[in-house]
């Protein structure tokens, strides 16, 4: 009965950890966005709590403004910021590493959007994920399970 139970435990902890993770929109994101056929870089930093998404978006790194609004749903994430006077919304779907999707600009759909996921923060993604072999006692990967 024991083992039974364990066994039950376990399946149910491992497919919510993967649950969990397919749908992480947490990192950091370099794309661009085409509007009305003129491509301009996009830059987000992103971090999923849940159903919350927070963080920045911006051209680049260093020109960031605050979210304002951040919903994830599935393998959706709405996300809105207000550069200046207007609120521009980024509706986009998460696939591997991939961030696509629509831009509005006070409820005008303007463009579309497309960023990847940076090396740098998919490397501290995966140092987080349960490793397959569960070597490690907490069942994560060390940093010497990671290539670089």
């Amino acid at each position: 009965m024991k083992l039974r139970t364990l066994g039950f435990c376990l399946a149910a902890t491992l497919l919510a950890a993967v649950a969990s993770l397919a749908g992480d929109f947490s990192g950091r994101w370099q794309g661009k966005l085409s509007v009305n056929g003129d491509e301009t870089p996009g830059y987000l930093v992103l971090k999923q709590d849940g159903q919350q998404l927070t963080g920045t978006a911006g051209p680049d790194a260093q020109k960031q403004v605050r979210l304002d609004k951040g919903m994830v749903e599935g393998d959706q994430a709405t996300i809105e910021a207000s550069p200046g006077s207007s609120v521009l919304k980024f509706v986009l779907r998460l696939k591997d590493d991939k961030l696509e999707g629509d831009v509005f600009e006070d409820g005008n759909k303007i463009g579309t959007a497309t960023f990847l996921r940076s090396k740098e923060s998919r490397l501290r993604w995966l140092r987080a994920v349960p490793s397959v072999a569960g070597d490690s006692p907490a069942g994560l990967r060390s940093s010497a399970e990671i290539p670089r």
